[in-house]
């Protein structure tokens, strides 16, 4: 649904086993994205983006940090949640560039963006931080701005 909703020039299948992540890729094709366009990635793969292409360019050391529920070193209680929270409901990061007007917010321009193309975003406005918190753009929830 995602891919439908975007409409994303370059797919990175994230989700699953290797299996997962091919079927994935094989979704977004069927769905008109360019086959030299989807990246199947591992841990560490740098992928470098620009207006013309999206290439492999690099690949930096990982490894994983194991966590017991009750901290490593010097992570809180806060750490913790929001880490229990990405481990049962997953992360979408999404990145672009986006032409700020003077004065202009984070928030004003996801308004302004939004509106531009027609979509839905519900928000609150929270004048103690200049900002707000967006509930939901078309079917995507919940993240601060």
């Amino acid at each position: 649904m995602i891919y439908s909703l975007v409409r994303p020039k370059y797919a990175i299948p994230v989700h699953g086993e290797y299996r997962h992540l091919q079927a994935n890729a094989r979704i977004a094709e069927d769905l008109g994205i360019e086959k030299d366009n989807i990246f199947i990635m591992s841990s560490g793969d740098v992928l470098e983006l620009d207006e013309e292409n999206a290439k492999v360019v690099d690949h930096v050391h990982t490894g994983p940090i194991y966590v017991d529920g009750l901290g490593v070193g010097d992570v809180g209680n806060i750490v913790i949640r929001d880490r229990q929270h990405l481990s049962e409901d997953g992360i979408l990061i999404a990145e672009t560039t986006v032409a700020f007007e003077e004065g202009e917010s984070v928030l004003d321009v996801l308004k302004r963006v939004t509106q531009d193309n027609k979509m839905q975003m519900e928000f609150e406005e929270s004048p103690a931080y200049d900002g707000g918190y967006v509930n939901s753009i078309n079917n995507l929830y919940e993240f601060d701005c």
